[in-house]
């Protein structure tokens, strides 16, 4: 049962943010902001202790819409509900650029990203194919909305193993741009997934070949 709950808080919380950002509108009616970098409110539904720590568009992200749900984000911290405690994903280093590449047959994708924020990432793909000139998309991706309740699971090689990823999300756009980030098992070396869609190009998690970082 609670994970039917969770299926349909999710889906409905997702349905929202996207028809958000297709309207081009942003809705924050739950935070109160008081100091130039802090929001604190214990009327509301999220308390950011730190503000300076996450992008704007992922706490507009939290909003909740179905639930009493209470976030409470203290730096690398989110507090759900007053009960459970969360590290936010901490695979990529603070401020340091890391290039992950992989290839597929004549595909090649080369993916720079470092994470700028706690929440939040700087990224650029590179979709090449049979040496001609890249395509390329860049910008800024913030973890899904409700990372904290479930992971991806993605193939690193040809023997099935597997690891948990992060996900980012780039919404800007009419079509979603995601980035998956794990480790290896071993934890020496980050991979990743990513899906977007750019001039003739449309890359998914099926076609995606694994990057390994460099």
């Amino acid at each position: 049962m609670k994970s039917i709950l969770f299926i349909i808080i999710l889906t409905a919380l997702f349905y929202s943010c996207s028809q958000d950002s297709k309207s081009g509108k942003t809705r924050i009616s739950q935070i109160t902001t008081q100091k130039s970098n802090s929001i604190y409110d214990t009327n509301s539904s999220i308390i950011v202790i730190d503000s300076s720590f996450y992008s704007v568009s992922f706490l507009k992200s939290l909003e909740p819409q179905l639930a009493q749900w209470k976030y409470c984000l203290d730096s690398d911290k989110f507090i759900f509900n007053r009960l459970d405690t969360i590290i936010f994903p901490n695979q990529l280093p603070l401020n340091k650029e890391v290039f992950l590449t992989g290839k597929n047959g004549d595909l090649r994708i080369n993916l720079s990203v470092k994470r700028i924020l706690i929440s939040t990432i700087d990224y650029r793909i590179e979709v090449i194919k049979s040496n001609n000139p890249p395509a390329i998309k860049s910008g800024l991706a913030d973890l899904s909305p409700y990372f904290f309740i479930q992971s991806k699971t993605d193939e690193i090689d040809s023997t099935i193993n597997k690891t948990e990823s992060t996900e980012y999300w780039d919404l800007k756009d009419d079509y979603l741009t995601s980035i998956r980030i794990g480790k290896t098992q071993d934890n020496k070396s980050l991979i990743g997934k990513v899906e977007c869609k750019l001039k003739a190009f449309e890359i998914n998690f099926d076609n995606c070949p694994t990057l390994m970082e460099k």
